[in-house]
């Protein structure tokens, strides 16, 4: 995808989440040169919560990171009440998967971690 295009569509608007972070071709530098919104981790390391005491440590960087720069953090793949409070505990903002609710068609909203 063209940086030029997703500068476009950010400044009109339009919200860019950075996919499947931490796995695959994810890469610090698209937090860098990307307009992005949302971060969104992948299940895989969702999957490792409470698993091990590195693997914590790493999803747990991965959401301060977010944090840091100001980007909104959705969890994947949360299918475990025990994974939904550890992220509500992290502060992360959103949560993906079965243990908020049944998979819905695109144009639904992901399940808020906090309350206003």
């Amino acid at each position: 995808v063209s940086r030029k295009v997703l500068a476009e569509l950010h400044a009109s608007g339009v919200g860019v989440a950075l996919d499947d972070f931490g796995t695959g071709f994810s890469s610090l530098i698209n937090l860098r040169e990307l307009p992005v919104d949302r971060l969104k981790i992948d299940r895989v390391l969702v999957a490792e919560i409470g698993r091990g005491e590195h693997d914590t440590r790493l999803l747990r960087a991965t959401i301060a990171l977010g944090k840091s720069l100001g980007l909104e953090v959705v969890a994947e793949g949360v299918e475990t009440t025990e994974q939904l409070d550890w992220l509500r505990r992290e502060g992360c903002d959103f949560a993906q998967g079965w243990a908020v609710g049944r998979p819905a068609d695109e144009a639904s909203e992901s399940a808020p971690l906090t309350t206003a």
